[in-house]
């Protein structure tokens, strides 16, 4: 098997790209997991397909979208880990295995903005992590 270097992105909405890069930088996988694009987004995206790692910088610079470099840890003990609120394991461990890996992905990376949303409430408790799955809340705006 050949060394690759991974980098998945991750918008607003759900949905992420994954390119893998072969070790002289070249593109060597493209691939969308996701809700269909419609025209005007393939109309975008499709230009923009950085055919080697060196254009991944202007994908870092786009501010919709989270860029990450390397595989993408989705198992549960990093959703638990990374959520923080250790209650419901065997509920929320239950959800986290009847969700797509695409979801796992975007529950994990949006931890970090319902957590600065919090923040910014007065008082507002944290849900507990099975609620956090069942009712997909990373689906949530947490940026209002």
């Amino acid at each position: 098997m050949a060394l690759v270097t991974t980098y998945t992105v991750t918008g607003k909405k759900e949905g992420q790209i994954t390119f893998k890069f072969d070790l002289n930088g070249d593109l060597i996988l493209f691939k969308y997991e996701g809700d269909p694009l419609d025209k005007l987004q393939r109309a975008w995206l499709y230009p923009r397909i950085p055919i080697n790692e060196k254009k991944m910088d202007i994908w870092r610079a786009i501010k919709n979208f989270t860029v990450t470099k390397g595989d993408p840890v989705i198992t549960f003990d990093a959703f638990w880990k990374t959520y923080g609120k250790k209650q419901k394991l065997t509920r929320a461990k239950k959800l986290w295995s009847k969700l797509t890996d695409t979801e796992k992905f975007n529950a994990i990376a949006k931890i970090k903005s319902y957590n600065n949303w919090l923040a910014r409430q007065n008082g507002t408790p944290k849900m507990l992590p099975d609620t956090y799955i069942y009712q997909k809340r990373w689906l949530d705006d947490f940026n209002d």
